[in-house]
């Protein structure tokens, strides 16, 4: 309890305490972040490139590119949209790996599964889902056989474990490296205090199972809900494509578990990296059925524009005309328009304001009493 009040205390005294105004911090620091994600998004293309073809990660660039819940995140000062990305990352660099492993590939795996890891600590589910990703590697006979390949797979694993730790030690700074575990530790003790979820009209303090779901089914583009299910209902499977199913999909069911098993439940973005991971079968069914993925493309583009600028409270048309019944928290608002409701109260004339805000600043801060 004290540890998650301390950070929260100094993050307010660092915001708005600062020499340096906290408009300016934020715009630099959502910037920094625009342009973090940007990369990634090459960095997903290159490796969807090499690992499905070029048709199959242009369509993958594209649905990470409009989708609402990701383009909400990707410039928000928060961790969400950074660890979606990463994660995506770390689970294409390791089937990546496993189709030809070497110390070169297993490097990339290692140093983009810690800075996942560093990220967000919803990461950690990558650790049994990457168990799920061997074990089926294993059973579809898709490692690299004999001597050799144990020998290649090896140096893959030799070298993730060295560019892991060298990025764990850099960003770090080597001394404080301890401080992973406390954070760890800071993050489970306010899992177990819980706090208010809702769900259909239920409040409960202990989270709902169906609350991760129920947000990926109204919050998602019906691209990405139908275009992975049309990929996986197929029947003439290869091996390769029953990896990269796991693969991606394996990282992302075991977050969903895990999530719905919290009791901190408070929005898709906790469930953000399933979403770029859902982008996968998404491409690859698009990829292979050309005019249904151009038909639910287009439909995703005209929701992603029409939810402009505000892509954080999007709902699919199952989330009806009054979706914040059926879910709040940030789902819907995140108090990221407060700065755009002072601009409206001055330019109004109002003598006097009754705020009930929800956010992660200081009303005070932006100029209300």
């Amino acid at each position: 309890n004290g540890l998650q009040d301390h950070r929260w205390r100094f993050f307010l005294k660092d915001l708005h305490k600062n020499a340096i105004p906290a408009e300016r911090l934020l715009l630099w620091s959502r910037a920094a972040l625009i342009a973090l994600n940007a990369a990634a998004l090459l960095g997903a293309f290159a490796l969807a490139s090499r690992l499905f073809g070029a048709t199959a990660a242009l369509w993958l660039t594209f649905f990470l590119s409009v989708e609402p819940s990701l383009l909400a995140h990707a410039g928000l000062v928060g961790e969400d949209g950074t660890v979606a990305a990463l994660m995506l990352l770390a689970a294409l660099s390791l089937l990546w790996a496993l189709e030809a492993p070497s110390a070169p590939r297993g490097a990339l795996f290692g140093a983009l599964t810690a800075a996942a890891l560093l990220s967000k600590h919803n990461a950690l589910t990558l650790g049994p889902a990457y168990v799920l990703v061997l074990g089926a590697a294993a059973a579809l006979g898709a490692l690299p056989p004999g001597a050799d390949g144990r020998r290649a797979l090896a140096r893959a694993a030799a070298a993730a474990a060295a560019a892991a730790a060298a990025v764990f030690l850099a960003l770090y700074l080597v001394r404080d490296v301890g401080y992973y575990r406390l954070a760890v530790r800071n993050t489970l003790a306010y899992q177990a205090r819980g706090q208010a979820a809702f769900l259909f009209g239920r409040v409960s303090f202990d989270g709902f199972w169906l609350t991760y779901p129920a947000c990926l089914l109204l919050k998602l583009t019906p691209a990405l809900l139908i275009l992975p299910a049309a990929w996986l209902a197929r029947r003439d499977w290869t091996r390769r494509e029953a990896l990269w199913a796991v693969g991606v999909l394996a990282p992302a069911a075991v977050l969903l578990g895990v999530a719905s098993a919290n009791r901190i439940q408070l929005g898709l973005r906790y469930v953000l990296p399933a979403v770029s991971l859902l982008a996968v079968p998404a491409a690859l069914a698009a990829a292979r059925r050309p005019w249904l993925g151009l038909a639910l493309g287009a439909w995703a583009g005209v929701a992603s524009l029409a939810s402009h600028p505000d892509h954080l409270s999007y709902f699919n048309v199952l989330g009806g005309s009054e979706p914040w019944r059926k879910l709040s928290d940030s789902n819907v608002d995140w108090g990221q328009d407060l700065w755009a409701l002072k601009d409206y109260v001055r330019k109004s004339g109002a003598d006097s304001v009754i705020l009930s805000y929800y956010g992660a600043t200081l009303p005070a801060a932006v100029g209300f009493p």
